[in-house]
């Protein structure tokens, strides 16, 4: 654990901190030194950083309303998105979920 943080909380980011790692590490947390509690805070910020970066890279390669060709399915258009899968409307009615890799746009 690093001594010296980048971000210093204020007094009122530390007691909130307190409150939620009582959950994690028990009532030790509201004795904790702020030292500490910066380094607690640093450590998920930087997970939640790296998950956020992860979701960014994955992101749907299509948009809600394009126009998209489904290998064995035919014509559609995208009425949602994910980072894998794209829900279609049928050009011939119905809709469903679909795998982005097997849907090329149509332009």
């Amino acid at each position: 654990m690093s001594t010296e943080t980048e971000n210093k909380l204020s007094p009122e980011q530390i007691e909130n901190w307190r409150n939620v790692l009582v959950s994690f590490v028990g009532p030790y947390a509201l004795i904790m030194p702020e030292e500490q509690i910066n380094e607690f805070r640093d450590r998920f910020q930087s997970k939640i950083d790296k998950l956020d970066q992860g979701y960014q890279e994955s992101k749907c390669p299509f948009e809600v309303g394009d126009t998209v060709k489904v290998t064995g399915k035919g014509k559609g258009t995208v009425l949602e998105c994910y980072s894998n899968q794209i829900l279609v409307k049928w050009s011939y009615g119905g809709r469903s979920r679909v795998n982005v890799n097997q849907a090329e746009k149509v332009t």
